[in-house]
């Protein structure tokens, strides 16, 4: 990704074949309990996040900029049940805060980078395909009669 600019703006620029090598940081929330069932197969597990007790997350960019999003549970998830970080992180450094007002002992948060999920992959390209239809509409009606 190129310094400076936001990852989802990045992915937009980077062709299909690119954006298969990109990586991507998700954060997921995990029962404990279903986590000694399956010690080191994290992949197996589905991420459940809690529904009671206030749960936020707030992430601050290099610039300072920030953005706080409900986790409780989240607004927006991959189909995966994985909040997609990209959006609100930039190259360089980023601070990432959890808050929470109640007892979640029951609960583990894990940051994830991986390879995008299919569905994110499949979820990125159909806003691309939208955007170069809407763009090639616009080249269309603008050019001269």
């Amino acid at each position: 990704l190129s310094p400076g600019k936001s990852s989802t703006v990045n992915k937009l620029e980077l062709s299909r074949e690119d954006r298969k090598e990109t990586l991507c940081i998700s954060l997921a929330c995990y029962l404990r309990a279903d986590m000694a069932k399956n010690p080191g197969n994290y992949n197996a597990l589905k991420s459940r996040w809690p529904k009671r007790h206030r749960l936020d997350l707030n992430v601050t960019k290099q610039d300072g900029t920030n953005k706080t999003m409900p986790l409780n549970p989240p607004t927006v998830c991959t189909p995966d049940g994985f909040v997609d970080l990209g959006p609100f992180i930039e190259q360089g450094e980023n601070t990432i805060k959890i808050s929470q007002n109640g007892d979640l002992s029951a609960y583990v948060f894990c940051l994830h980078v991986h390879d995008p999920t299919l569905a994110q992959i499949q979820r990125l390209n159909q806003s691309l395909d939208a955007n170069m239809e809407w763009e090639l509409w616009c080249k269309s009606v603008s050019r001269p009669l």
